[in-house]
């Protein structure tokens, strides 16, 4: 039977969306690339700072570096223009086992306001890691918590990490703002 190059192609394809739906896999989302929204921060104080997440915003997210490092590849790095309509990118394939980090750094005017990172062990019954960086007060599913890294800690099951990273006072557009980087996992099954 002769096969058509389309046919071909439409099976290499499938091939490999299954692998990496098979396999262990890593997805970043940076910021919610809407428009700018208010939040009560901190809460009870009456006060309804913008939240400035977006991606294309100078003041926001605009100036975002992130490396990838995943075990047995090369490092990859992204900008802010990297990032697609809904503010991700990936998956990156992962083996079962090894450590995963993702590295920030924000530059605003020329200059890095912030920089930090987060590293976390793979495991082999988990399928789906994400990572999402936010520039905001604490993310939902967060609580304070003083005996937590940066004060403050997951409180769902699949928020498997939190870190808050400083942002540069004269860079901050309101009081308490900063980087947030919460990996998130689902279980195979």
């Amino acid at each position: 039977m002769r096969t058509t190059p389309l046919l071909t192609a439409a099976t290499v394809l499938a091939v490999s969306a299954c692998d990496v739906l098979d396999s262990t896999w890593l997805e970043v989302q940076a910021g919610r690339n809407t428009t700018m929204w208010t939040i009560e921060w901190p809460p009870g104080s009456g006060e309804t700072p913008i939240v400035r997440d977006q991606l294309s915003d100078p003041a926001g997210l605009a100036g975002l570096e992130v490396e990838v490092r995943v075990p047995g590849k090369s490092p990859v790095m992204l900008t802010a223009s990297d990032f697609g309509a809904n503010g991700t990118y990936g998956p990156f394939d992962l083996p079962d086992a090894g450590m995963a980090s993702v590295f920030v750094t924000l530059h605003q005017s020329g200059e890095v306001v912030a920089e930090g990172h987060v590293t976390w062990r793979l495991e082999r019954r988990i399928e789906r890691w994400h990572v999402r960086i936010d520039r905001s007060p604490p993310p939902p599913d967060t609580a304070r918590d003083d005996e937590a890294i940066h004060g403050f800690d997951c409180v769902v099951p699949w928020c498997r990490q939190l870190v808050r990273i400083e942002i540069d006072e004269a860079a901050r557009n309101y009081s308490g703002e900063a980087l947030w980087l919460t990996v998130w996992d689902r279980y195979a099954g």
